[in-house]
């Protein structure tokens, strides 16, 4: 038996493109393995950014030529969905049942390219280990099976949602531990999150935040954009005020030029010259939040905010589940009325919602606490030689 030495660590994730819940993933996830080896040298393996030193600053961005050649003692995978397949929902249906019906033979073509001709000098010889990871869904099973034999080979594997957690027993991964999304991680709401669970002394909706994204995957995921405008003119008719924000603007190019040539005064997160306490202090300003984000609903939640979410996709039905009756789900085919009624509802038990969320909240926060000590159990003890 050896003993792992972990002295050179990589961070691994979908940051440097501007999208705020994964530059707060990235700063947590930092956090969380800081915490767990101390005495290590860490790098980040993702899009390379200016931006990324104003946050962390001292750390080190590597591209994937790089991440190989310095071959790190662990491979950390920093939360978010990275495993993923989604249908483009433009092609004809007739025309993708055929294709589906010639694809096998190619499917499996492939499968074997990756698992043969790919050379095995460009993968990188580390533990690997994953935090607070959403999984799937897959709309292609090469890509699955690619990714369940990933996942089931890990040192150490943390889940966020019940249904990432529930898709890796399937795939007999035993030892998953289902813990919370890293951004509940004590240390990094108590740094950037002041004002955790809001002002009590608020008990009523004046100003609502809608946090919108482009969807191209789904014909139903994306057929929310008119709905919510007519939402947020009943809104704006009660005499509350209403503002769109942009969490990746740089992503989210339709929905930034729709609200542009609405004339919508947006709230865009601005990473170069932004920091995140200073976003999240305005989000603050909030009472209650519209989200076709996972993490505008996770943000919301921790600023003790209730919450309507968007079902342009799982993630916002699973979040919407987390947070009990502190949350609402507008789901296809997105009827105005049924969002009004959900806001009415909410408004009619605000205070009720509001403290459900701090309960929950706290005890995500609880949950996350385990992720260092249980991260640096699992990757320092004892391994078998090769």
């Amino acid at each position: 038996m050896q003993r792992k030495n972990v002295t050179f660590i990589v961070i691994q994730g979908a940051y440097g493109a501007g999208n705020f819940g994964d530059d707060a993933l990235m700063v947590a996830a930092h956090s969380i393995v800081s915490a767990a080896f101390p005495n290590a040298r860490i790098s980040l393996a993702c899009r390379k950014a200016d931006y990324i030193a104003r946050f962390l600053p001292d750390v080190p961005v590597l591209s994937k030529e790089e991440l190989v050649t310095l071959n790190p003692d662990l491979l950390v995978l920093g939360g978010g969905t990275q495993f993923f397949s989604f249908p483009k929902h433009k092609r004809s249906e007739l025309a993708w049942q055929t294709l589906r019906r010639f694809a096998l033979p190619l499917r499996w073509l492939r499968e074997i390219f990756y698992e043969l001709l790919m050379p095995r000098n460009r993968q990188v010889e580390a533990l690997e280990a994953a935090l607070g990871l959403g999984v799937g869904p897959f709309d292609d099973p090469v890509h699955e099976r690619r990714i369940m034999r990933r996942l089931s080979s890990m040192k150490y594997l943390a889940v966020r949602d019940r249904r990432s957690n529930a898709c890796c027993r399937k795939w007999g991964c035993e030892d998953v531990k289902f813990l919370s999304d890293l951004v509940f991680w004590p240390k990094f709401v108590a740094q950037y999150v002041p004002n955790q669970g809001g002002n009590a002394s608020k008990n009523e909706i004046k100003k609502v935040g809608i946090v919108v994204r482009d969807w191209p995957y789904t014909k139903q995921g994306g057929a929310y954009s008119q709905a919510l405008f007519e939402v947020s003119e009943s809104i704006r008719a009660e005499g509350k005020d209403v503002r769109f924000i942009l969490f990746s603007p740089c992503t989210d190019r339709q929905w930034a030029q729709c609200l542009q040539d609405r004339g919508e005064d947006v709230l865009v997160w601005r990473p170069s010259d932004q920091s995140i306490t200073e976003f999240i202090d305005v989000l603050a300003e909030f009472d209650l939040f519209i989200t076709a984000r996972y993490h505008g609903a996770v943000f919301a939640a921790i600023l003790g905010k209730p919450i309507i979410c968007i079902e342009v996709e799982q993630k916002l039905r699973l979040v919407s589940e987390l947070f009990e009756s502190g949350a609402r789900l507008w789901s296809y085919p997105f009827s105005p009325t049924d969002c009004m009624a959900a806001l009415e509802e909410i408004e009619m038990n605000y205070e009720l919602s509001r403290q459900q969320l701090n309960q929950i909240v706290g005890s995500q926060m609880s949950v996350a606490k385990q992720f260092a000590p249980s991260l640096s159990t699992s990757c320092l003890q004892d391994q078998s030689s090769d």
